[in-house]
């Protein structure tokens, strides 16, 4: 049994009885310039419902910082119909986008366990490339935030909060583009990529003794 993250795994163990491994969404680590100071908040993916995206936007005008978006618009939400929205790409496009920007936004609504225990692919695409994250304060995601200081958390559905959380980054975006840097090391697919391998020649070591 796989899953994504460490809450959803404790859940399975209960519920299945059985060993649950973890192999979160991680990215091989990726070369981009990167700038000496933010330039903008980047988000990147679907833009939608569950998102967060009225609070980001609301709270991108309290900071006084530039917002953009790349993706498809699945949903046609009235708060960003002034704000600037680059149509989706590759996920080589996606990386630049973040990269330029220096600010990954990985926002999520507090609306259900999906959210509560989700690790985004956003939050590892910008470890990735080696820039920080403003992310919503959700129990999983946050733990990761939190234990290798990827960025800021907020409180979801606040404005206030949201722009709090880029104004620290700002005043520290050294510190924290040191920290990503660092994070790299464990937050990357060729770690998972190796636990992933080691899942399955485990399983076929099993098999095997129970065949034999």
């Amino acid at each position: 049994v796989l899953t994504v993250s460490n809450s959803i795994a404790e859940q399975l163990v209960v519920k299945l009885g059985r060993e649950v491994n973890v192999i979160r969404n991680t990215f091989p680590s990726a070369q981009f310039s990167l700038p000496d100071r933010a330039s903008y908040l980047a988000y990147a993916g679907n833009i939608s419902d569950g998102r967060d995206l009225v609070t980001v936007v609301q709270g991108a005008r309290l900071a006084e910082f530039d917002l953009r978006f790349k993706g498809r618009v699945l949903t046609d939400i009235l708060e960003l119909h002034d704000v600037n929205i680059e149509e989706a790409g590759t996920v080589e496009e996606a990386g630049e986008f973040l990269a330029r920007g220096g600010i990954a936004v990985v926002s999520l609504e507090d609306s259900g366990d999906n959210h509560r225990f989700a690790l985004p692919n956003k939050l590892f695409h910008a470890v990735s490339i080696g820039i920080p994250v403003v992310a919503a304060g959700l129990p999983e995601m946050g733990e990761v935030v939190n234990e290798y200081g990827l960025g800021r958390l907020y409180i979801p559905g606040s404005p206030e909060s949201f722009s709090q959380a880029v104004e620290d980054v700002l005043l520290n975006y050294s510190d924290f583009r040191e920290k990503v840097h660092d994070a790299r090391e464990h937050l990357n697919w060729t770690v998972d990529r190796q636990n992933l391998i080691e899942v399955y020649l485990n399983t076929q070591d099993k098999v095997s003794v129970l065949e034999s």
